[in-house]
């Protein structure tokens, strides 16, 4: 859809950030920015469950930390969050 339109902002929902890797995060974001002329945007969210962090094997007690390491891998990718 980027591809093909010229006004249509993308906005993929919240996303649990910490449980995400930051590279890959950083990359997808910013590769979906290239392709859109930047009109992605990025709604960041901590989530509340623990059993989500458990599942991706990342620290509950760490979400905190992570969401900052993501945030800073997304911003000096270039995507605006």
């Amino acid at each position: 859809m980027a591809a093909v339109t010229k006004t249509l902002r993308f906005y993929p929902t919240v996303m649990k950030v910490p449980v995400r890797q930051p590279l890959v995060l950083a990359k997808a974001l910013s590769s979906l920015a290239v392709i859109s002329g930047n009109r992605v945007s990025l709604g960041a969210g901590l989530g509340p469950w623990r059993e989500d962090f458990t599942y991706n094997g990342v620290a509950f007690e760490k979400r905190g930390k992570l969401m900052d390491e993501c945030m800073n891998a997304v911003v000096r990718s270039g995507v605006s969050p």
